[in-house]
C-alpha cells in the first residue's frame, strides 16, 4: 500500500468523522457475495454486531461493492444504524488501505476475505455452501474459518444461487455465538501465534 493511497483513505475517514482512537477496536464486516449460498444470514451478522457493540468499545465498518447496497442497508436497519456504511466509498486500489484500519475482519468466503488477509488484518471467515478444501481459504494463521460439517457441502465451487436441498443448513446452522467465539479467540489469549507452525494455515472451527 503506497503512502499516497493511505493518505487518501485517511482523508476519506476524516471526512466521515472517523479517527483512530486508543482503546477503541474497529471491526470490519463484509456481509455480501455475488453468490447467495455464500452469504451468511443478515440476522446472524446483525446479532454479532449488536453483541460486539455491547461487549467492546468499538466501531463497526461495513464494506461492500455496489451490488451489496441492499444487503448492507438491511443490516443497517437490523442494527439500528450502529455501523458505518462504507459501500462505494473506496475503489479497489484503496480497499486494502481502508481494511488495514480494522483490528479484525468478519466476512463470507469472498474476495474481501483475501484482501483483508493481504492487508494483515485477522479474519473470521464464514464458509457456508463452499468449503476450504476447494483451496480458497484465508492463507494466514491469524484467521479462523467457521463452517458446519454437512454431507452436501460443497454444493458447487461457488455455492450457487439456491440450496439444492431447500434447507440452507450450511447457513442456518452457523449461529452468532459460533462467530463470536471465533472473534474472542482471535482477540484474546487463544489468538494464533503467527510465529508458530505453518503461518499460511488458519484455524478451523468445524461445527
Amino acid at each position: 500500500i503506497n503512502p499516497e493511497t493511505r493518505r487518501t483513505v485517511a482523508a476519506t475517514f476524516d471526512s466521515l468523522g472517523i479517527k483512530k482512537r486508543s482503546g477503541t477496536l474497529i471491526f470490519g464486516f463484509s456481509p455480501g457475495s455475488a453468490w447467495p449460498m455464500k452469504r451468511w444470514s443478515i440476522e446472524g451478522y446483525a446479532e454479532v454486531i449488536l453483541k460486539l457493540k455491547k461487549t467492546y468499545a468499538c466501531e463497526v465498518f461495513l464494506f461492500g461493492a455496489a451490488e451489496d447496497r441492499q444487503t448492507v442497508a438491511e443490516l443497517q436497519t437490523l442494527t439500528r444504524h450502529c455501523g458505518l456504511n462504507l459501500v462505494g466509498c473506496f475503489d479497489l486500489r484503496e480497499l486494502p488501505a481502508a481494511m488495514a484500519w480494522c483490528d479484525l475482519f468478519i466476512c463470507n468466503d469472498t474476495g474481501p476475505m483475501h484482501v483483508a488477509v493481504a492487508s494483515g488484518v485477522p479474519v473470521v471467515a464464514i464458509f457456508c455452501a463452499t468449503t476450504p478444501d476447494l483451496g480458497f481459504y484465508p492463507y494466514t494463521s491469524r484467521a479462523i474459518v467457521v463452517e458446519k460439517k454437512l454431507h452436501c457441502r460443497p454444493c458447487s465451487s461457488h455455492g450457487g444461487v439456491r440450496c439444492p436441498l431447500g434447507t440452507e443448513d450450511c447457513i442456518r446452522l452457523i449461529r452468532p455465538e459460533h462467530v463470536l467465539n471465533a472473534v474472542g479467540k482471535l482477540l484474546g489469549a487463544d489468538r494464533p501465534n503467527a510465529g508458530a507452525g505453518d503461518v499460511t494455515v488458519p484455524q478451523f472451527m468445524t461445527l
